[in-house]
């Protein structure tokens, strides 16, 4: 076979395998694009095993004996040499995927190797941006997605990286520049849409003053039009529900939430918003999401948040049985967290029942699982002032 990215192929069967070469050639076809390479080779069959020969450009990068009984099988194995001759860059992600430091050390050859206009080098700097944006370490990601887009400014991704990595430091005026690049190279970006909402939405609650209904109504927009430009991404339903609520539109953002469950069922922040969002309509229905986020939640910080908040939410209901419910929510987040909060609104309750020695202990808890939090230092003082108040107390009586 000799596949190029320029000609088409001839639909011919090989008799003594069965398959079409336009079919054995598909996904190598897919993967050549424009770069000017052609793959030759040849697939053959003995006993009912196959092997395979592949050449890049005439030069043999794979070569195997009678070994598969699936041609495919040879085709994954011959993938890594012919894409780190054809797609460097996807090679170097693919690598990096199982491998870090190898995949991040092929992405300082690309860029080394070749013209910084190149494909593969933006892709590279790509690369090693998200590897530096994953350890927070913003001024490396910031230098190498800027070199991505000084690579290709056409090309949306370089932007929309920077974009996310200005947010995360703080800088959503910085952002929307960003990502309103993204829209001029691509207007149907839904994800550039819902970006900006969320930049705009953290203006709205950055100042002293409370949140900014106009940067609000603003986010609220840009979310509704990341959905009608692509109805199927979940994301911005569940930012419209957000913004929805500190707007006051409770029942509107319990429409997004679930529609955004509708989409994806296993979305476990839409359905931790849609529990929160049901305790000021219905007590049973809130409980119900609340279990379903909590059965949803892996992480054990997550699920010890969700049963303290549940928890919180059952004492707020301030009758005796929800309470006693609410103590078993606060002890199973203990059980997978050292979660402070569970702690503290432990102690709170053994405190309103006159349990000292509980409250305190549970106070000395808080504090050793946040020990930066003063709110913990004050309860815990507060539980030992009122322990010593009651020694006093007890010692008068006793004369």
């Amino acid at each position: 076979m000799s596949i190029s990215a320029r000609h088409e192929l001839p639909d011919i069967v090989v008799p003594q395998i069965g398959l079409s070469l336009r079919v054995i050639a598909s996904s190598i076809r897919s993967a050549l694009g424009m770069t000017g390479h052609a793959i030759s080779g040849e697939l053959t069959r003995q006993d009912s095993k196959y092997a395979l020969r592949v050449r890049v450009d005439g030069r043999q990068v794979f070569s195997s004996g009678f070994e598969a009984e699936n041609p495919d099988d040879l085709m994954t194995k011959a993938a890594p040499g012919v894409m780190e001759i054809i797609r460097p860059a996807a090679h170097a992600m693919a690598r990096y995927r199982d491998r870090n430091e190898e995949g991040l050390l092929r992405a300082e050859q690309i860029i080394a190797r070749y013209k910084k206009s190149d494909i593969n080098v933006q892709w590279a700097y790509l690369l090693k941006g998200k590897h530096a944006l994953g350890r927070d370490n913003y001024q490396q990601a910031d230098d190498m997605f800027s070199n991505a887009v000084s690579s290709n400014r056409n090309n949306e991704q370089p932007h929309m990286q920077l974009g996310v990595s200005l947010l995360r430091q703080g800088k959503p005026d910085d952002a929307i520049k960003q990502f309103r690049r993204v829209l001029a190279i691509n207007p149907k970006s839904a994800t550039a849409y819902n970006n900006i909402g969320v930049a705009l939405a953290t203006q709205a609650n950055r100042g002293n003053a409370g949140t900014d209904p106009t940067k609000l109504e603003q986010a609220i927009a840009e979310y509704q039009r990341a959905i009608k430009t692509e109805p199927g991404y979940v994301l911005p339903y569940n930012n419209l529900g957000l913004a929805l609520f500190y707007r006051d539109q409770i029942d509107n953002a319990i429409t997004q939430y679930r529609d955004a469950i509708e989409i994806a069922p296993n979305y476990l922040l839409a359905r931790w918003n849609l529990a929160f969002a049901l305790r000021q309509r219905s007590f049973g229905a809130a409980v119900t999401e609340y279990r379903a986020a909590i059965k949803l939640a892996t992480d054990p910080q997550q699920r010890a948040m969700l049963h303290t908040s549940l928890g919180d939410f059952l004492q707020d209901t301030g009758e005796n049985g929800n309470i006693e419910a609410a103590i078993l929510e606060y002890r199973h987040a203990i059980e997978m967290n050292c979660y402070s909060w569970a702690h503290n609104n432990l102690g709170s309750i053994w405190r309103s029942r006159g349990k000292i020695n509980d409250a305190i202990a549970a106070f000395a808890k808080a504090t050793t699982c946040e020990p930066k939090d003063k709110i913990f230092e004050v309860n815990l003082e507060q539980a030992l002032r009122a322990q010593e108040a009651s020694a006093v107390t007890t010692g008068l009586a006793k004369r």
